[in-house]
């Protein structure tokens, strides 16, 4: 069949194979395969994370990510809260939902491979090997997910609050266009309070992390602790850091209050022959600083 998906488990192959009269979203019926070995695991989500990831190709080439979510307790209403909200959307910046599965137990969703990597990835020299990240891409970047965020927080018919905001889920065509990913975390907004905070060490809003108080400024938090990313160049959480700066946010904020533009970007050597580039980020960082105030 033309558009089947061919992967592999780690015990078993799957065939995942499209249903045409769904419009909206490919829905994907799955059926075992035991004689094809087109495909291995390209890589497992994080430590503690809620789904594992494979690498995908269809006949004619095109490769695909397969998202297959771990069972736990709550995983069939996170499943499909996560595909009601990414077919509802459509935006460039953001990862389109390209097929779901939920037979035999499984909880399948399909999407576009990116082979460049993450931000993260690229950011902090996983997969350029070190060499620094051009400008050019980090202000597309910075651009490019703020568009996406104002889409998912003013311009679509109802707030979705993505909640996990981070570099690792900033995605990187072969052009370096970003798009945002991973939306198993997002909630129908405008504001909610909730007992359980999800999201990532570094990322989360202090309000969010302390009193379980999520709203778009969540998001921004998030967002503002990408963009000082891709200023400094630092992560979030830095162990390396003396006691008391290992916090990318803790290191930056009296910087950010007293205007010390150089020693926040000193460890990037390109900025010195580009000192416009710098002051429109910073500008930027301080933008979402004055926007996340409470």
């Amino acid at each position: 069949m033309e558009n089947e998906i061919n992967i592999i488990n780690e015990s078993d192959t799957w065939q995942l194979v499209p249903r045409p009269e769904n419009e909206h979203v490919i829905g994907v019926k799955w059926v075992y395969r035991t004689n094809s070995t087109l495909m291995v695991p390209f890589s497992h989500s994080k430590q503690g994370g809620c789904s594992k990831v494979y690498k995908g190709c269809l006949p004619g080439g095109r490769e695909l990510a397969v998202k297959i979510l771990k069972s736990y307790k709550q995983a069939v209403n996170d499943f499909a809260l996560e595909v009601d909200i990414l077919s509802s959307l459509k935006h460039q910046n953001i990862l389109p939902l390209l097929g779901v599965c939920c037979e035999n137990g499984l909880l399948i969703s399909v999407y576009d491979f990116f082979p460049t990597g993450s931000l993260e990835e690229n950011l902090h020299g996983k997969v350029t090997g070190g060499s620094v990240l051009p400008w050019e891409t980090r202000f597309k970047v910075g651009v490019a997910i703020a568009e996406a965020l104002n889409y998912l927080h003013n311009q679509y018919s109802v707030p979705v609050i993505h909640r996990d905001i981070k570099s690792s889920n900033i995605l990187l065509s072969q052009d370096s266009c970003p798009h945002l990913s991973d939306f198993g975390f997002a909630i129908w907004g405008p504001q909610t309070s909730i007992d359980e905070v999800v999201g990532t060490f570094g990322y989360i809003a202090p309000e969010y992390f302390m009193h379980g108080r999520v709203s778009d400024r969540s998001d921004i938090y998030s967002f503002g602790v990408v963009l000082l990313e891709l200023l400094s160049g630092r992560k979030p959480i830095y162990h390396e850091a003396s006691k008391g700066q290992e916090s990318l946010v803790m290191w930056a904020k009296p910087l950010l209050d007293r205007g010390n533009i150089e020693e926040l970007i000193k460890c990037i050597e390109w900025f010195w022959l580009q000192p416009s580039a710098s002051t429109i980020l910073l500008k930027n960082v301080q933008m979402q600083t004055r926007y996340y105030t409470y």
